[in-house]
């Protein structure tokens, strides 16, 4: 899986050597995927990532899903998790939806919750027990620090 403390796409060289070992292995892995918030990911970075780096499967972090709310709980541009959900498909992607079980979910029923997921188009789901949430004071004023770039 790649992933890191930032978007596995801003750092577009490590991906592209990445892409290039592949290529030169005897045996390359089969299942390249790669976890995202989807910031910053278009048609263009899809097919690069299909094409070039060998990425097969795109684990979207969700937090809600509502844009609105999906928003306030992580950092980054607003994102429309359908139109973000369609393009992945588009590429042919496994697309895996991983559900950080914040508040938003607490009145979702699993049939409904599943339901929504497989409407955006997933095909597989990964169901994420978060310890702490950003109604805690302490990540509140994490994410404030954050935000403010201290």
């Amino acid at each position: 899986m790649l992933t890191g403390n930032i978007e596995p796409q801003q750092n577009k060289k490590f991906l592209a050597d990445f892409g290039i070992m592949m290529r030169f292995m005897h045996r390359p892995f089969r299942n390249i995927e790669m976890q995202t918030m989807g910031v910053l990911i278009d048609n263009p970075v899809l097919r690069f990532l299909r094409n070039h780096v060998g990425v097969n499967t795109v684990s979207m972090s969700l937090f809600a899903f509502k844009d609105d709310d999906n928003e306030k709980c992580r950092i980054g541009p607003k994102l429309d998790i359908g139109a973000f959900c369609q393009n992945v498909k588009v590429y042919d992607f496994t697309l895996r939806l991983s559900v950080n079980l914040t508040h938003h979910f607490n009145d979702i029923q699993p049939d409904m919750l599943f339901n929504t997921c497989r409407g955006l188009g997933a095909d597989q789901v990964t169901l994420r027990k978060l310890y702490s949430s950003w109604d805690d004071r302490a990540s509140l004023i994490f994410r404030i620090l954050l935000q403010k770039e201290i």
